[in-house]
């Protein structure tokens, strides 16, 4: 399936950046605790993660050769 690999490396990668960011001593922009970069890499896991439950659980299309032989 089209798309698969790359939404997956996205949705790992924004994933590990995420907890990685827990890790730094730097100061940031925070939002109710939270570092900015977390919420947007958040962000991109989710949605990653959404279009890859979509992108799975497609059902396939149906062509006239498999109607005919059911």
């Amino acid at each position: 399936l089209e798309g698969i690999m790359g939404a997956s490396g996205i949705a790992i990668y924004s994933f590990l950046f995420f907890l990685e960011q827990f890790l730094r001593g730097d100061d940031a922009w925070m939002i109710f605790g939270i570092r900015v970069e977390q919420i947007s890499a958040l962000i991109i896991t989710i949605l990653a993660g959404i279009f890859l439950y979509i992108r799975y659980n497609k059902p396939e299309k149906n062509t006239k050769e498999s109607k005919e032989q059911s």
